[in-house]
């Protein structure tokens, strides 16, 4: 049976490793990741040939422009993929040209992994043939952390709380008094992936198992189940920075992944640092203005970097991971929220990629008779990951018997809708209250509420669950946002200041 017909989940146990092991695994990765910037090389130089022809430009345009099903768009799809052919640009091709290197190799890659080091590869060069990729990139060997095989019969394989790979037998600390890991490895194991994580100076190695079935039910030591499913509607509106709840018995705005600002700050204060040594040790590449000079044709720029910038450099990659792993944990949290209020879950259809984008317009403000700064939301979105959360919140769902119903943005306009009069009116980004049935409420939350009470079509909200429950959502509102003006912190785009309670 194929892996992805089935349900998995993932486990992830530390191996206990000798010395001699974690350097052969250290030349492994090493291996593994020159093996794979050669392959994109070689196969990168095939695009670029294929892509320089006239034939190539001369059927990309109507495969592009003509509508779907026409025949000229049947004629130049049937062209592109025979130049493909011509040119060697599929996955079988690429597993062909990898066994080269691996049999010159074949001491420290494995066919198996050598296989799925092409499907890692290919999967970028499907985006920039058939998606919406610019370019295949290379890989620094610090950012190769992850190597796995097939099946879990050859290559990569677990068993009996060891790892096979490569004729070493790596163990696996695994703690099996613990009941949610005593579960997991009774299940079958798919494939093994070994990771590393690069730790306070050091690389630290890890081995995750994909396993058949669903994760188990994790309990409580008095046995009562941990993180429990609740029942009935919950809509969310989310933000670059915030998550608006709202659900029968709760109406709730958070921040997203609140913890990771005392790591943001430290971040800043290392990069200051680090363009401060930067520019002292390489004063021939700066302007008198402090912009860089721009490199000449064919110029090789060798930067100079001290001690104490690499020293910086190590610190700040060691709280990108700290700030990564909090990140993560706080999404798993708040989906395990979001989960036990409700298993119909109704969020926007949103497209996370076009709000980091720049702004195209150029507008001058009022106040000051300066352009205004094309920057939208890209920080914003790097350092709150919403979009990771979504997935993680779906894939919760889907393992408890729920559903998330990504309603349709375009036509719903829940920031623009008032259900009271049942008109849309658009209003400015900074505006974060709205009047409704002569009641002000935050304009996040009660999108959260329009959301909680979408039609079957997900178009637009229904109009007699929004009056059966708006009584209640007020009661709710109200008690959320006397909590809210309790906090110290909160985001300035929550703007509750303006919301009078009783």
């Amino acid at each position: 049976m194929k892996r992805s017909t089935t349900p998995s989940f993932i486990i992830t146990l530390p191996l206990l490793l000798e010395p001699w092991q974690e350097h052969r695994l250290d030349t492994d990765f090493a291996v593994s990741c020159k093996i794979y910037n050669s392959l994109r090389c070689e196969v990168m130089n095939r695009y670029n040939q294929m892509v320089k022809t006239k034939r190539y430009r001369y059927w990309l345009k109507p495969y592009r422009k003509e509508k779907k099903g026409s025949e000229l768009r049947k004629q130049a799809k049937e062209q592109l993929e025979s130049m493909r052919k011509e040119f060697r640009l599929s996955k079988y091709d690429v597993e062909k040209d990898i066994k080269k290197y691996q049999h010159y190799y074949s001491k420290n890659l494995h066919s198996a992994v050598a296989q799925k080091l092409v499907e890692q590869l290919w999967k970028s060069f499907d985006k920039l043939l058939f998606g919406n990729g610019q370019t295949v990139h290379f890989k620094r060997c610090d950012d190769f952390t992850s190597i796995e095989g097939k099946s879990n019969e050859t290559g990569i394989v677990y068993a009996n709380g060891y790892v096979g790979y490569n004729k070493m037998r790596l163990k696996v600390l695994a703690n099996t008094r613990d009941p949610y890991v005593e579960q997991a490895l009774r299940c079958r194991v798919k494939f093994c992936r070994l990771c590393r994580s690069f730790i306070r100076g050091k690389w630290k190695y890890s081995v995750q198992l994909i396993l058949e079935g669903q994760p188990p039910v994790k309990v409580t030591d008095t046995g009562e189940i941990k993180h429990s499913i609740g029942t009935g509607r919950v809509g969310l509106d989310i933000g670059p920075q915030t998550l608006a709840v709202a659900a029968a018995n709760t109406v709730r705005l958070v921040e997203l992944a609140d913890k990771i600002q005392n790591i943001e700050n430290q971040l800043r204060v290392i990069n200051r640092a680090m363009d401060r040594s930067r520019r002292a040790t390489n004063p021939s590449f700066f302007n008198e203005d402090g912009t860089i000079i721009k490199r000449k044709p064919n110029e090789k720029r060798i930067w100079n970097t001290s001690t104490r910038y690499k020293k910086l450099a190590a610190e700040r990659k060691d709280l990108y991971r700290k700030q990564a792993a909090i990140r993560k944990q706080q999404h798993f949290e708040l989906a395990n929220y979001i989960v036990s209020l409700g298993d119909e879950v109704y969020i926007e259809d949103m497209n996370f990629s076009a709000l980091a984008r720049r702004a195209k317009k150029t507008t001058v403000s009022e106040k000051t008779g300066k352009c205004r700064s094309k920057k939208r939301f890209g920080k914003s979105l790097a350092n709150k990951a919403p979009a990771m959360f979504v997935s993680i919140l779906e894939q919760k769902l889907n393992s408890t018997g729920g559903h998330l119903y990504k309603v349709k943005t375009k036509e719903m306009k829940a920031s623009q809708y008032k259900h009271d009069t049942q008109t849309y009116k658009k209003s400015k980004l900074s505006e974060r209250t709205k009047e409704v049935a002569g009641q002000t409420v935050q304009r996040d939350l009660y999108s959260a509420f329009l959301l909680m009470n979408s039609n079957p079509t997900l178009d637009k909200p229904d109009q007699n669950l929004c009056e059966k429950n708006f009584s209640t959502f007020l009661e709710l509102h109200t008690a959320e946002v006397q909590r809210l003006k309790t906090l110290s912190h909160l985001p300035s785009s929550v703007g509750i200041k303006s919301i009078k309670t009783a």
